[in-house]
């Protein structure tokens, strides 16, 4: 017969167990470290991110075939700065839609020159719709990371449950006026 003893059995002696319960010493990093550390990771996070952003898509999605990586389907909804009237300030608005509603070519009769003149009307995330030349709306839109969540299919029209990236709010968009 094998008479082992576990170490969960031994019971320590009263000097034993008050070197037990002896809080232990905790050691200090210093507050340069720990800040030049900080910084040091910020700066890889800033290069990761522009790495990410400048990446072959085709190529890195075959290196993540090849390293069995799942890639969470990634997509990008547009928001433009308006002046509020209220705050007197330029604040961001996520557009949920837009739509031609004048597209008109002539030529003008002093230049002899032919114009456009082309009319979009934006639907925002709080209600709100403005019109604007098309030219200014592909020239001041900016693009907000979302996370595809779900997809909604309604007489064979697809809409996607996005989650914001930055804010984590969650939207319902037609799947044209993404990306």
């Amino acid at each position: 017969m094998n008479d082992e003893i576990k170490k969960e059995e031994i019971i320590p002696t009263p000097k034993e167990a008050k070197e037990l319960n002896k809080p232990k010493k905790e050691e200090s990093v210093p507050a340069s470290l720990v800040k030049e550390l900080i910084v040091k990771l910020d700066k890889q996070a800033e290069k990761i991110n522009m790495l990410e952003a400048i990446a072959d898509r085709k190529r890195l999605s075959a290196y993540n075939a090849r390293h069995k990586k799942t890639v969470e389907p990634t997509v990008f909804i547009r928001s433009m700065d308006i002046f509020d009237e209220k705050e007197k300030e330029m604040k961001p608005k996520v557009i949920l839609a837009w739509r031609t509603v004048r597209n008109e070519v002539y030529q003008d009769p002093a230049s002899k020159r032919w114009r456009e003149d082309q009319q979009t009307e934006l639907f925002y995330e709080d209600g709100t719709k403005e019109t604007m030349p098309l030219l200014n709306f592909y020239r001041n839109y900016k693009k907000i990371a979302c996370k595809k969540t779900g997809q909604i299919e309604d007489k064979g029209e697809i809409s996607l449950k996005l989650l914001r990236s930055d804010t984590g709010k969650e939207l319902i968009i037609g799947s044209s006026f993404v990306n």
